[in-house]
């Protein structure tokens, strides 16, 4: 483990001139967009598929009796992971001398053999059907449907937070543009994946004597100009004091130099590089 932050003096290989910053933009608006439509497709979907017959159910429970004029027409339970059940149940019935058809959905912890399934009548509501396949896991199917309701709820609660994070990245580093930067070494904490394809980058850096602690999010790609083999020092540019300093990533996208600038610069990090224990 490296010790101290290696020395590193690259303050003139930047050109003379304030330098414009433009973070990169993390999070495309259009993607973003797009993974909370999906999102609350999938919602609605769960949501459509397990609750209404979860709550009829509910509301049935412990006043059924076996449905003999009702014949079970189609059913089919698979098994997910062994120990997850998903079960459609077609049942039929005469209504008025005509046939209907009523599907039900179920979801829960354990098997079910879809041989030994029987229909079931309300008798307080005998115009509501369920089977015992569903009405004997009420609990059961109830946490699932919790559980898999809770999914799509967290992704877009992490979703709607990188956004937020990656605007709060974007203010912090308002305050490098048009300064003059000076290259430091900032020790890197930790690296998180965040959805979509993204990474979140947290380092530490001296603050007027104290430890500073802040990040940036980077497509999952794009990679800090690590210092060292073992990559826990990375190299940041720092404006006035106050301003946070800005993680560099290797292609140097975040900042308005020329291609023969950036050239110049990483030429220089380079050739430093033997000198930095890397």
């Amino acid at each position: 483990m490296t010790p101290k932050p290696p020395r590193i003096d690259l303050t003139h290989a930047l050109p003379p001139r304030p330098i414009t910053v433009r973070p990169a933009t993390t999070v495309n608006a259009y993607a973003a967009g797009g993974i909370f439509v999906l999102l609350y497709v999938v919602l609605a979907v769960v949501w459509t598929s397990l609750v209404p017959d979860l709550a009829r159910d509910w509301r049935l429970r412990g006043d059924t009796e076996i449905a003999r004029d009702v014949g079970i027409e189609e059913a089919s339970c698979r098994s997910w992971l062994g120990f997850l059940a998903f079960c459609s149940i077609t049942v039929n019935e005469t209504r008025d001398g005509a046939e209907a058809k009523t599907t039900f959905r179920y979801a829960f912890l354990g098997r079910q053999n879809q041989n030994e399934i029987a229909p079931l009548r309300g008798r307080s509501e005998p115009s509501l059907l369920s089977t015992d396949a569903g009405a004997g896991r009420l609990l059961n199917r109830s946490l699932v449907a919790v559980l898999i309701l809770a999914i799509p709820l967290l992704a877009v609660a992490a979703v709607a937070n990188v956004a937020r994070n990656a605007r709060k990245t974007r203010a912090a580093f308002a305050g490098l543009s048009r300064e003059q930067l000076e290259p430091i070494a900032v020790e890197i904490e930790r690296s998180n994946a965040l959805p979509p394809r993204r990474r979140m980058w947290v380092y530490l850096y001296d603050d007027g004597g104290k430890q500073g602690r802040t990040f940036i999010e980077l497509s999952s790609r794009a990679r800090p100009l690590f210092l060292t083999q073992d990559e826990r020092w990375a190299l940041a540019l720092r404006g006035p004091p106050g301003t946070v300093p800005l993680l560099l990533e290797q292609t140097l996208s975040a900042i308005d130099l020329t291609p023969e600038e950036k050239a110049a610069f990483l030429e220089a990090c380079r050739a430093q590089l033997p000198a930095l224990g890397g």
